[in-house]
């Protein structure tokens, strides 16, 4: 991570049309280009395809980077769907989850013993 006084601009378009401008305050830059850019933007797009444009400018305004970049937006999948399970399904995941929880307690114990 660097210290670092000024903002990230971020225009984004779709077909050549401008669909939104956000200035961020940055004021760390992490250590790879697209973290800081994944950790900023923080909006979530329609499916398709977009152009992001992206400024790193100083507290005065002036520019000290940029780049362009093509990004496609895919559809999100839903996570919240709940699976209704039968008393006979709910018991026979019991038991494998505690004979997982035995695997893991016996792995840990035996790495243990090999310090």
């Amino acid at each position: 991570m660097t210290p670092f006084h000024g903002f990230l601009r971020f225009l984004l378009s779709q077909d050549e049309r401008s669909l939104a401008t956000l200035e961020k305050k940055t004021p760390v830059l992490l250590k790879g280009d697209d973290e800081t850019i994944e950790v900023s933007w923080n909006k979530t797009l329609n499916p398709g395809i977009y152009q992001l444009k992206i400024q790193l400018l100083g507290t005065e305004g002036d520019l000290i980077d940029f780049t362009e970049r093509v990004i496609e937006a895919k559809a999100r999948t839903n996570l919240t769907a709940v699976k209704t399970e039968t008393p006979k399904d709910s018991s026979s995941s019991m038991i494998l989850g505690l004979l997982g929880l035995v695997a893991f307690a016996g792995i840990i114990y035996v790495i243990r013993g090999r310090r």
